[in-house]
């Protein structure tokens, strides 16, 4: 027999890339694993008002390209450093 990959949903590829900007953006979602919970809930909250953004509403997961494009402009203002 095969063993199971995973119990339980997979995780859901867009919500693992905004916990990882969110991660480099030093709003800690506690972890990226492609699941939505209220840590990622309270930092995409955070990031977003900081930008001037509404955050999400309902309990509902929902990362949008316009969201991620945010954050990613916002890492892409972040100096690259080369230890040397």
């Amino acid at each position: 027999m095969h063993a199971r990959l995973a119990d339980g949903p997979l995780p859901d590829l867009t919500v693992r890339t905004a916990q990882l900007y969110l991660t480099y953006l030093s709003y800690d979602p506690h972890g990226v694993d492609g699941h939505w919970g209220p840590m990622t809930r309270h930092a995409l909250t955070a990031f977003l008002q900081a930008h001037g953004r509404s955050a999400p509403a309902g309990e509902g997961g929902v990362v949008t390209q316009d969201m991620l494009a945010l954050m990613r402009s916002e890492l892409d203002k972040i100096p690259l450093v080369w230890p040397l």
